[in-house]
């Protein structure tokens, strides 16, 4: 059987610890947080729970990360098949259009 998280984000080894610190404050929710924030740290937890496949994706605070965080996320689905990407977009993002074209290419 299939089962979907349907909600869970990933974050390069380099800003994952700060990246889980910086949600689990905004949302008032440490205790709840759970795990390093990395793609790996997803996949063991396929080991503990009946998840077969994640839907990932990650935050873009500011127009110039939208590409680098949607080249990140392609790169994550690519690397492992039990990944679905969520493209990241941005208000100010200069042309959206392209660019949520570009990350379902």
């Amino acid at each position: 059987m299939t089962v979907i998280d349907a909600h869970a984000h990933i974050y390069p080894e380099a800003i994952a610890p700060r990246a889980v610190e910086a949600v689990g404050a905004f949302y008032g929710v440490q205790q709840a947080m759970a795990g390093k924030g990395t793609a790996e740290d997803l996949i063991a937890a396929t080991k503990r729970s009946p998840i077969t496949h994640f839907i990932v994706h990650s935050v873009a605070t500011t127009a110039h990360a939208v590409t680098a965080i949607n080249d990140f996320i392609a790169k994550q689905c690519q690397a492992h098949p039990e990944f679905i990407g969520f493209a990241a977009m941005q208000q100010d993002f200069e042309d959206p259009a392209a660019e949520l074209q570009r990350a379902v290419e």
